[in-house]
């Protein structure tokens, strides 16, 4: 039986059947806030509800949303299952895009556990050297100055992919040259000094190779 307090914050949508949206507060994650802070009672809306209903939550498990939606209370659509099942599930492991649909091509970082996003990274670097450049350069300067090691790790990295993209360019401008049938300026020069070149980029994959 669910509480009258509970039942006031219910709202039960045709758009959404089946779902019990939470009408109540809710924390910036998107999950509904039941109970009073001043008191310390406060906990997410869907185990109270489920707990409620169903009665207490198994020690050791979480409740899913099967549903996908945060704020939904309904005990139909929550299973209790351990933690690390509940954060295979969410679509971000299960698909490897982030919320905005790009790839998680970067590595894990920070002691978050989680993979993020290079794009969406790109993205709020570019913001935020626009909105203030020069509170971007100082804190630039600051972790290079204070992390030396990463400093040379991502110059090694920066300059192993300039030297991939390099070679990616030119192989294609040189095979375009050649299903054209004329001359490539720069494919003459590589043949004239082609271990020269070779030797250089030897080193420069060496230097960058931790």
């Amino acid at each position: 039986m669910i509480p009258d307090g509970m039942e006031a914050r219910i709202e039960r949508l045709p758009d959404l059947p089946g779902c019990w949206l939470w009408s109540g507060s809710v924390n910036p994650a998107g999950y509904g806030l039941y109970g009073s802070a001043r008191t310390g009672d406060r906990r997410a809306a869907h185990r109270a509800v489920y707990e409620a209903v169903r009665g207490p939550i198994p020690d050791g498990l979480t409740l899913d949303h099967l549903c996908r939606a945060r704020s939904c209370v309904n005990p139909d659509h929550l299973e209790p299952v351990p933690i690390a099942e509940n954060i295979q599930r969410t679509p971000r492991v299960v698909t490897g895009l982030c919320k905005r649909g790009h790839p998680l091509d970067g590595v894990y970082r920070y002691g978050a556990r989680k993979r993020y996003c290079k794009t969406c990274a790109r993205r709020r670097t570019t913001e935020d050297r626009i909105r203030s450049p020069e509170a971007h350069r100082a804190r630039r300067r600051e972790v290079y100055h204070q992390n030396p090691e990463a400093r040379q790790a991502y110059q090694r990295q920066w300059r192993a992919s300039r030297i991939d993209v390099l070679v990616e360019r030119q192989a294609a401008a040189r095979t375009r040259a050649i299903a054209e049938g004329r001359i490539y300026p720069q494919l003459a020069h590589y043949q004239r000094n082609k271990a020269a070149i070779n030797a250089r980029r030897r080193a420069a994959r060496e230097w960058a190779t931790p």
